[in-house]
């Protein structure tokens, strides 16, 4: 806040005012553009998932909080290692596991051998071994 806007308020409040509401403001409020905002971020990140809130922010015109909210809370994104990414499947996204996971079913019918080209793990700790130092490792 800088100096003339201190005083500002000070007079205001000098002169009697005991809110600290802010006044109501001209212009189209945030609110009633807000579809057509969270649309342009959504395509903005969809193209590049590694741009900064910054760079959306100043691409889409609108602030660093409004931009993070949408992100956040509108779209339901997090950034995970520095590339925003949804917390939950998009359509898209389920569509194209349902796809694949009929061909699997598919191919799984039709070829009695497919099953056992099929390869399945679980989570397991092996030990490597550098020859350079001559050292193990767990991994």
């Amino acid at each position: 806040m800088g100096h003339s806007q201190t005083f500002q308020w000070f007079s205001w409040f000098k002169a009697g005012r005991t809110l600290t509401d802010d006044d109501e403001r001209s212009g189209q409020p945030v609110s009633s553009s807000m579809p057509e905002m969270i649309e342009r971020v959504c395509q903005i990140i969809l193209e590049d998932r590694h741009r900064t809130i910054d760079e959306v922010s100043m691409l889409v015109g609108i602030s660093h909080g409004t931009c993070h909210k949408i992100l956040t809370e509108d779209l339901k994104m997090q950034r995970v290692a520095s590339e925003f990414m949804p917390r939950l499947l998009s359509v898209n996204q389920k569509q194209q596991r349902l796809d694949v996971c009929l061909d699997l079913k598919e191919n799984a019918a039709n070829d009695s051998s497919f099953l056992s080209n099929v390869i399945t793990g679980d989570e397991t700790w092996v030990y490597a071994y550098d020859p350079e130092t001559k050292t193990q490792s767990s991994q």
